[in-house]
């Protein structure tokens, strides 16, 4: 963690001079302030990117998890997104962010697991002035916590909210849009977490490529979460079959 640290700091003043200025994240940094006028600092720079760089990973990670061992026990879903993926890379043979814009049926599918399974079963916030609620106010200075756990299985919001259903995510239900905040797998407001496209994009090209490649199958029995786990995965290991597809395959 030192070292890039370091990295960073020295890419910092290596950047200073206007000609080499390279258009990357790292630079819209350098570049931005704040309301008074104030650049970043090189700490602050170095900070966010070792939070973007580090905090999503066990999130991701379990992301990822679920979304798999969902898709591997709906096989009919399954057989869809191999279709999906044959319409949109099976002239180039290669993901491209272009394609993952394009693939709907996968997103979905990575959407409904972030529903059923959020990798983070409390969202915490500062309450910065007295807030009401119901017949209650809430005090500046306490913690509010809601649970994506809770809120993701109930009925007013979802229908049969127990069941893995991406196209609830399709015109014409739409289900995630018809109120505030439904979703909130990746938090929500001005501090929903910066990933969010990036994880998603990620889940689905890795899952897009081991479903291309791979025949697969859950060897163990379908795993309860984790709740004891602030990172809520499967609370067993899990063993998959494999093995590699001889036709129909996009990607070498």
């Amino acid at each position: 963690m030192y070292l890039l640290a370091n990295c960073s700091r020295a890419t910092c003043r290596a950047r200073a001079p206007p000609e080499a200025r390279p258009d990357d994240f790292m630079q819209s940094l350098m570049d931005a302030s704040y309301e008074d006028g104030r650049a970043l600092s090189d700490d602050e720079i170095t900070g966010i990117l070792l939070t973007v760089l580090f905090a999503g990973q066990h999130t991701s990670a379990v992301l990822a998890t679920w979304t798999g061992l969902e898709l591997l026990r709906a096989t009919s879903y399954l057989a869809r997104v191999r279709d999906e993926t044959q319409a949109i890379y099976g002239e180039t043979g290669e993901i491209s962010l272009e394609g993952l814009k394009q693939q709907v049926t996968m997103e979905h599918a990575v959407r409904e697991c972030e529903r059923l399974h959020p990798p983070l079963i409390l969202l915490i916030r500062k309450v910065l002035r007295p807030m009401p609620f119901g017949n209650h106010v809430v005090p500046a200075g306490s913690l509010a916590m809601v649970s994506p756990a809770v809120s993701h299985r109930l009925p007013d919001l979802f229908a049969g909210p127990d069941r893995f259903d991406p196209d609830r995510f399709a015109a014409p239900a739409r289900e995630d849009k018809q109120h505030p905040y439904t979703l909130i797998g990746f938090g929500g407001g001005k501090h929903r977490c910066m990933g969010k496209h990036f994880a998603e994009m990620q889940v689905q090209a890795i899952w897009t490529a081991l479903i291309d490649r791979f025949e697969l199958s859950l060897d163990t029995e379908f795993p309860a979460p984790n709740y004891g786990s602030w990172v809520t995965g499967p609370v067993t290991p899990c063993r998959l079959r494999y093995r590699r597809r001889s036709q129909g395959r996009v990607f070498t």
